[in-house]
């Protein structure tokens, strides 16, 4: 059965994990089968045994992953776990296939630009010097004699023993190239946000119509990205339709800028017909307490039909809000 308080912003984040995982696991692919090709070809390399295990313990990971995924109740969260989790693994890596040398460094980069499909600024830079954190720590660690990266075919550079010169120019080469993807991924995830105007949806009734179990409504709001396409909640119409104006406000948290209050009352004949607020069926004590939750900034009040003079309507509304909603 279909929770009507459970939030419906967060699907698209939700694809974004998946595809988080799906890519981790295209990447790691491409190392199993490098690693495969690598035994057929005879090479004496003997350290494909540390880097076998990195590749089978992200799988393992991102099985699990995939397990707990309809479990976890803040895909945020969820997703950014992943992502430092992915900079760890990209460092073992990194270490497994030569060091310094790798030629695996770019993948600090696929997770930085990860970053920056799902998460704020400050966790893209946040990424970035993370990044630059753990990799310049692994040279400084290689350089210094205290561990000894795992001879690799996939090294870039043939010499075994590197200068100071080197390893700084190295070193900070791909710490640039890190901080400059996190500024360009930042940019253009800015610039896709900031477009200084947003799209928001106003509701009928038609659109509690069901498919699949599901009201127009639901997958109006499922298969949209917040970012793309925020809320404008009409609550007479949301009753009409039969749904709960107060849940409504309470699932599009953070995505219901607008609030229409219009109230409704039945008639003998079994319709409904607007009334002023506070006059009709509506729980707006209920309502308006679950649309501030949400975020909500601008409540619009409405009627579109009056039984007399439209501003003694307008002024039973303001009355009633005046005396109940305002505090």
């Amino acid at each position: 059965m279909h929770n009507p308080s459970q939030t419906v912003t967060q699907n698209p984040l939700n694809r974004r994990v998946k595809g988080l995982m799906l890519g981790r696991v295209i990447v790691i692919t491409f190392l199993w089968v490098a690693l495969v090709v690598l035994e057929h070809t005879g090479d004496p390399t003997p350290t494909r045994l540390p880097l076998t295990y990195v590749i089978l313990i992200t799988y393992v990971l991102t099985i699990l992953y995939a397990l707990v995924l309809r479990q976890q109740p803040n895909l945020k969260r969820f997703y950014r776990w992943q992502v430092w989790v992915d900079l760890l693994i990209e460092t073992a890596i990194v270490q497994s296939t030569g060091g310094l040398d790798s030629g695996f460094a770019f993948l600090y980069i696929l997770s930085i630009v990860a970053a920056s499909t799902a998460l704020p600024s400050r966790s893209i830079f946040g990424v970035a010097a993370t990044a630059s954190v753990l990799y310049s720590f692994l040279v400084y660690l290689d350089f210094m004699a205290i561990i000894h990266p795992l001879p690799s075919p996939f090294t870039l550079r043939a010499e075994a023993i590197p200068s100071g010169s080197y390893v700084l120019y190295a070193t900070l080469l791909r710490m640039t190239a890190f901080w400059v993807v996190a500024l360009l991924s930042r940019y253009l995830a800015e610039s896709l946000r900031q477009t200084g105007q947003v799209l928001t949806y106003h509701n009928h009734a038609l659109e509690f119509l069901k498919l699949d179990g599901k009201t127009v409504l639901d997958i109006i709001y499922e298969e949209s990205d917040e970012q793309n396409l925020q809320a404008e909640i009409d609550t007479y119409w949301v009753q009409l339709g039969g749904g709960d104006p107060a849940a409504w406000c309470r699932k599009l948290q953070g995505r219901l800028p607008l609030l229409h209050l219009k109230d409704c009352v039945g008639t003998v004949d079994n319709t409904s017909q607007h009334c002023e607020i506070g006059s009709g069926n509506l729980n707006f004590t209920e309502i308006v307490s679950a649309a501030a939750s949400a975020g909500c900034k601008w409540y619009i009040v409405e009627q579109d039909t009056c039984p007399g003079d439209p501003f003694d309507s307008l002024k039973i509304s303001f009355e009633y809000i005046r005396a109940n909603l305002i505090s």
